[in-house]
């Protein structure tokens, strides 16, 4: 006679090793399937759903729904292969950064970062006094830290792409005057 999950999860809570195993392999597949539609495969997948039957093993006097074991490992094998993918990309961040020619770049001293931290947050505030069209504007244009194309701003804004840089020019001027009313 083939037990329930949660008949199989009780038994290894009190210690039975293949009942542990037979819970595994019983959920297996579901877990599995969850993982890969969360578009993580491969070893990530592997090692993500071994670290969420770990978690498991480790809190399992502490599960109150037996039940559920499925839903919450799949969750937690899905939680588990992001942070391993958000911690490969930081890796290869920090890897591409120090493998930069950084000779003639200074690092950046604390009062610097404070000072260009205080100007945002005075840009932020003069674009919020400034009102809705010239901000839209300044934001579409800006607001990624790269300069969009006017193409894109004009379609974004529903604006005509040659009035896009006189525009941009009146705002600019207004947001100065707002940061500086000695302009």
């Amino acid at each position: 006679m083939s037990q329930t999950v949660e008949e199989l999860f009780e038994r290894a809570r009190s210690g039975d090793g293949r009942a542990w195993s037979a819970l595994v392999d019983r959920c297996a597949d579901g877990v599995h399937f969850a993982v890969l539609s969360a578009g993580i495969s491969g070893d990530e997948a592997d090692d993500a759903e071994q670290a969420a039957w770990m978690i498991l093993h480790r809190h399992m006097d502490g599960v109150r729904s037996p039940g559920a074991i499925v839903g919450w490992v799949a969750t937690t094998a899905i939680r588990e292969g992001r942070r391993a993918r958000r911690r490969a990309r930081s890796r290869r961040d920090v890897e591409e950064l120090a493998s930069e020619d950084r000779s003639e770049i200074e690092p950046e001293q604390p009062q610097d970062l404070a000072i260009r931290a205080e100007r945002v947050l005075g840009v932020r505030a003069g674009l919020d006094r400034l009102g809705s069209p010239c901000r839209e504007l300044l934001l579409a244009l800006f607001g990624s830290g790269e300069e969009a194309s006017y193409a894109s701003v004009g379609e974004q804004l529903g604006m005509a792409v040659g009035s896009i840089g006189p525009t941009r020019a009146r705002c600019l001027a207004k947001l100065a005057r707002v940061l500086d009313p000695d302009l």
